[in-house]
């Protein structure tokens, strides 16, 4: 099983890879905000729903081995909004914009908590050659929020708007 897992992973984080990351945590309020030129010492609160793990669907019944992120020091819960699930991992129809994905990281063979990624789509127009997505990662350093670079080229390659599916 754990061999499909892998696949899985593979088909979600895609072939998106980057150095090693430095340890990380989970901000929980206040941390900074990056976007742009924005001055990085804004401080702002998380666009990330704190209780995301009870009001969006898990999408995942196992963590997954989060191979695109940081090289593998990750394994992931996938969260998405309820009324989007079958438009963004099964691949019907199309993702509205108000869509929510959140990939919650921990670390491969720990308890201790990684980045929080989340993907928003956005109304037409946001950034239309990335499909509308507003990227945020939480790394409990800082916020960035936007359309991030690094997160958009890979998801760039996505079979379904942007999004890698799972075979669970």
């Amino acid at each position: 099983m754990r061999g499909g897992l892998a696949l899985i992973a593979a088909l979600l984080v895609g072939a998106c890879q980057r150095e090693p990351m430095a340890p990380v945590g989970i901000s929980r309020s206040g941390a900074v905000l990056r976007e742009g030129a924005v001055d990085a010492s804004t401080e702002v609160a998380s666009p990330l729903p704190p209780d995301f793990r009870t009001t969006l669907t898990k999408v995942n019944r196992e963590r997954l081995l989060a191979q695109g992120h940081a090289g593998g020091r990750f394994d992931a819960d996938i969260y998405v909004t309820a009324s989007a699930k079958d438009a963004a991992f099964a691949s019907v129809g199309a993702i509205e914009a108000g869509t929510v994905v959140v990939m919650e990281e921990i670390e491969h063979g720990k308890d201790s908590s990684g980045p929080l990624l989340m993907m928003e789509k956005m109304a037409p127009g946001f950034a239309k050659a990335h499909g509308d997505w507003r990227y945020t990662v939480v790394d409990g350093k800082a916020v960035t929020v936007g359309s991030i670079e690094s997160c958009a080229t890979c998801h760039d390659e996505a079979p379904h708007d942007h999004v890698f599916g799972l075979d669970q």
